[in-house]
């Protein structure tokens, strides 16, 4: 493993511990009014009756008469998906024609045009609020991809519109107790554990927007490749990360959770599965659609044990969500970065003890190298707040503002974009590759409708302590000091690549 000897800041530059401070620091980006969603954004359900199924058409295809596009983008997709020519760097489940790039599949500008439902002309409140029930009751959450590559089965990016998302728990190869397996069966398992999960919760892998694989060596990328390929060949593939971990039991090789788009009903409330076994957590949870918050990585010493450890940082993070007026009902997904990872039966049980009362929300588990015995970070669901910003940078009470992450992020619209797993393109461990990776990372999010002041959830994965430093040194030249997004930074074995011992994933918003 790279980075051993140094097991301190290093491994956890993300820590959140409380400690005295001034005040609380709270700082939110000006607030901006969504455009109305177009009535014809309805994502690719193939079983929902009534409205027409998505098309991609671009404005060149169509006659001037809506109507009469839509029969123009029936004709033209069919044609398209029998050349294998439908795609381009952003392809979006949109009935609309575009109004600004012809024959690029994006959508149109939506403020200045008419909207029609049913042959009927509509614009303004009525619209967009038909537009957000379409897309929010009835059919769930569209997106979009950026720079999707179907033959490989992943995209750079994916912007999801609306709608409820389904989070797994960590899944992994014939339950939690695997017998020694060849990666290949393992690999396999994983997958159709996940569709297993997926059909359960009224979602299909052409709903997934974003996968995060966990790979005991980078040997097993090239079977996931495989059955990426295979199976999501479709015109929005998913955002793809992945990590190199140990898992508590020996012979497990791969483990992967998920986001999913659900076509089931939009709860007003998380709605967690019932657990498998008394002591385990809920394997999936759905968030309902709207406000959401993520808790930046938060770590307590404890009296030096994992267990205690877990339990102490568990009773901060629900310091963090009483600030926020939520409660452990209000979380989706708990990440937690620990070692040893031998002993994460412990770490769960202690986790599981901070929700007495409901079953606890899903779960995976990251061996980091750090002097830390944990570190965690949470997903949950808020409250709607009238006139809110779309996105709020906050610092509880007794914890400290940085200008490299943020103790937390509030992001009060339901939009957000989840990149893949990121990496520079130059020589490794060097700050051209650290400069390369964050120019890379501005060019997705600002095609997927945001930019550099609008980031919400960091995952920084390295393996060297030099690279680690030089992400520290550089970070502050592409955030803003105000509003950085939250983020948890682990020291891990490697980041799936050969090569690199840096990666990171964001989840971003759009900025208006």
């Amino acid at each position: 493993m790279h980075g051993q000897g140094s097991q301190h800041a290093a491994g956890h530059g993300e820590v959140s511990g409380r400690r005295p401070c001034g005040s609380q620091a709270s700082v939110s980006c000006p607030s901006h009014t969504a455009r109305p969603q177009c009535v014809g954004a309805i994502p690719a359900r193939r079983e929902t009756p009534a409205p027409p199924k998505g098309r991609r058409v671009t404005r060149a295809d169509c006659t001037s008469d809506p109507l009469d596009c839509r029969g123009a983008a029936s004709r033209v997709n069919r044609q398209h998906r029998n050349r294998g020519t439908l795609g381009g760097a952003a392809t979006r489940n949109r009935v609309c024609p575009d109004s600004t790039r012809p024959r690029a599949l994006r959508t149109m500008k939506l403020a200045d045009q008419p909207l029609l439902a049913g042959g009927i002309r509509m614009s303004g409140a009525s619209a967009g609020m038909l537009a957000w029930f379409l897309s929010t009751a009835v059919w769930g959450a569209e997106v979009t991809a950026i720079d999707p590559q179907p033959s490989a089965g992943r995209s750079a990016a994916i912007v999801v519109a609306d709608g409820p998302l389904l989070h797994t728990g960590q899944l992994l190869p014939g339950g939690p107790f695997v017998a020694p397996t060849a990666p290949d069966e393992q690999v396999r398992q994983v997958f159709s554990r996940l569709e297993d999960v997926l059909k359960a919760n009224h979602s299909r892998p052409a709903d997934v927007v974003k996968l995060n694989f966990y790979v005991a060596h980078p040997s097993v990328m090239e079977r996931i490749d495989q059955e990426l390929a295979a199976r999501y060949a479709g015109p929005a593939p998913p955002a793809v990360s992945v990590v190199q971990t140990a898992f508590a039991h020996g012979g497990v090789m791969v483990a992967v959770d998920a986001v999913a788009r659900t076509a089931g009903p939009a709860p007003d409330r998380v709605v967690r599965a019932k657990p498998s076994a008394a002591d385990r957590p809920a394997n999936t949870a759905l968030m309902p659609p709207g406000p959401h918050v993520y808790i930046s990585g938060q770590a307590e010493k404890g009296d030096g044990t994992l267990a205690d450890a877990t339990r102490q940082t568990m009773r901060s993070l629900i310091e963090t969500l009483r600030f926020l007026e939520l409660s452990t009902a209000d979380v989706v997904h708990v990440k937690a970065f620990l070692t040893p990872i031998a002993d994460a039966a412990a770490a769960r049980q202690a986790i599981l003890a901070a929700f007495p009362e409901e079953a606890a929300p899903p779960v995976s588990f990251v061996e980091w190298i750090s002097s830390l015995p944990i570190e965690i970070e949470l997903i949950a669901s808020a409250r709607p707040r009238p006139g809110a910003p779309r996105i709020e940078y906050l610092t509880p009470p007794g914890m400290t503002a940085s200008p490299i992450f943020a103790r937390v992020v509030r992001v009060n619209v339901p939009q957000r974009v989840y990149t893949s797993g990121l990496f520079g393109r130059k020589e490794p461990q060097s700050a051209e590759e650290v400069h390369d990776l964050f120019a890379e990372l501005k060019r997705i999010v600002e095609a997927g409708g945001s930019d550099l002041r609008h980031l919400a959830k960091a995952t920084y994965y390295v393996s060297d302590d030099a690279v680690s430093r030089l992400l520290n040194e550089i970070r502050p030249e592409y955030y803003a000091p105000d509003r950085p997004p939250a983020a948890s930074k682990a020291m891990v074995a490697g980041t799936g690549r050969p090569g690199r011992r840096i990666t990171l994933d964001m989840i971003a918003v759009p900025k208006e």
